[in-house]
């Protein structure tokens, strides 16, 4: 509880949020994460996780979609001499949640790279409770550019679809939903590159909040 980071955010204006839709499905002891095949106001037969939700709703919700925002940022950590070293990270949340919040903050400090923030966190490691809160623009003397980098390079050739999100079909989905985790959708590429993303500091199951 309490813990804290230090951060810069990749994000310059309301266009750099990247917002997608997701089904985060319980598999076994872990969860898989789908990209929703439709949009809200698409019917849902277009995406087979949606199709199934509507059907067993009202007993079952792990099927249903949610609106994550993956958040690029540079977390630095104290090299002990009033210096910082950057590090690459993305952050999953809800984007109901965190996207009002980014662009409070970005009508107020405009572009958010500019500045250097603090999270908190409320809570303790993996609670679907624990809560963050942002503390923007702090200490200017202390946190700048001189002591916190601008260095955005650990994100160059990075996406967030097909390395967090992999790129699954309607066949995927509908394999899925026939047999379940015995014959689940050839995932192997996007499994290794998960390994070989940049850490990103979610909990298992990704909190709402």
């Amino acid at each position: 509880d309490k813990d804290e980071a230090i951060v810069r955010f990749v994000m310059g204006s309301v266009d750099d949020m990247e917002i997608h839709s997701l089904h985060t499905i319980k598999d076994g002891n872990k969860y898989r994460k789908f990209n929703c095949l439709r949009t809200p106001k698409e019917p849902t037969s277009k995406c087979p996780f949606c199709a199934h939700d509507e059907q067993v709703h009202k007993t079952d919700k792990s099927f249903a979609p949610s609106q994550k925002i993956f958040i690029k940022l540079v977390r630095y950590e104290p090299n002990g001499d009033g210096t910082y070293t950057p590090h690459a990270e993305v952050w999953e949340r809800s984007a109901y949640v965190y996207a009002p919040k980014l662009k409070n903050y970005m009508d107020t400090y405009g572009d958010l790279s500019n500045i250097v923030c603090k999270i908190v966190r409320n809570g303790k490691s993996g609670d679907m409770k624990t809560s963050y809160e942002i503390l923007p623009n702090i200490n200017p003397n202390m946190f700048n550019e001189q002591t916190c980098p601008r260095d955005f390079s650990g994100f160059d050739g990075f996406t967030v679809m097909g390395v967090m999100i992999p790129n699954t079909t309607a066949d995927d989905m509908n394999k899925f939903l026939g047999v379940g985790a015995t014959s689940e959708p050839d995932m192997g590429g996007f499994e290794e590159a998960q390994r070989q993303c940049r850490e990103t500091p979610t909990t298992d199951r990704p909190a709402d909040a």
